[in-house]
């Protein structure tokens, strides 16, 4: 389990531009996992509109074999993810990223 304690973070009021950068991380992983993918959404309090919430756009990638996806880290990296490999429960992986990179 994580430690969060002394993690600072703020809570925000609803923004709706959350969908629109969503979206725009929606492409950039579509891009990068193509035939792989099953599904790309939009999880946590900012897919919910007029939800207040921590200003971090939250993805569930659903791919069709886990197996497969560590072929994709070096891309994800590229993209400006960390790779924090399997993570929070058995056979899944987490990449972040902490700040978005203009341009």
């Amino acid at each position: 389990m994580v430690n969060y304690q002394g993690r600072k973070y703020s809570i925000e009021k609803y923004n709706p531009d959350w969908e629109t950068q969503f979206e725009k991380e929606k492409e950039v992983l579509q891009c990068i996992f193509e035939k792989e993918v099953i599904g790309i959404e939009h999880i946590g309090s900012t897919a919910i509109p007029n939800l207040g919430g921590k200003p971090t756009i939250d993805i569930l990638v659903i791919v069709k074999d886990l197996k497969n996806i560590d072929s994709f880290a070096p891309y994800m990296m590229k993209s400006g993810y960390l790779d924090k490999g399997e993570y929070v429960t058995k056979n899944s992986r987490l990449f972040v990223r902490e700040k978005r990179v203009k341009g």
